[in-house]
């Protein structure tokens, strides 16, 4: 008798949403909520931050999806997310640096800290609508 796998459990639809421009950090969280009303996001200013907020969750409470800018306060955005690989509890979560830069340098750090994408930040709304969905469906 085969016996069928227990179902891998949705990924959370919980963001942690990390950057120091809060102008940029509401017209994304606007595009996100408008995309899909049930997300729970949480949003700070700093890396420091953004590493206690993690360190404070339950396991069932981890976000599916963490985007940093890359030039945060206290540390890059690369930096935040080798601490956050360095530690097995957070190794599943999608990890996603978007930025107004397009170096070509910032991408292979980020690649080299092992961030799972990175996004330059549109300048039209429309296109942050585009780029919430994007970063949504990797989650779902």
């Amino acid at each position: 008798m085969l016996i069928n796998p227990l179902p891998m459990p949705p990924k959370q639809k919980i963001i942690l949403f990390a950057d120091d421009d809060l102008d940029d950090q509401e017209l994304l969280k606007e595009a996100f909520l408008k995309i899909d009303d049930q997300l729970i996001i949480h949003t700070e200013t700093t890396g420091k931050d953004a590493l206690s907020f993690l360190e404070q969750c339950s396991d069932q409470d981890l976000p599916g999806l963490i985007i940093l800018d890359y030039n945060i306060p206290d540390m890059n955005g690369a930096e935040i997310f080798e601490l956050i690989n360095s530690n097995i509890r957070y190794r599943n979560i999608v990890k996603v640096v978007w930025s107004t830069s397009n170096s070509p340098l910032y991408r292979q750090i980020c690649k080299d800290a092992g961030i799972d994408h990175y996004f330059e930040k549109p300048q039209r709304y429309q296109e942050i609508l585009k780029l919430g969905q994007k970063m949504l469906e990797l989650i779902v």
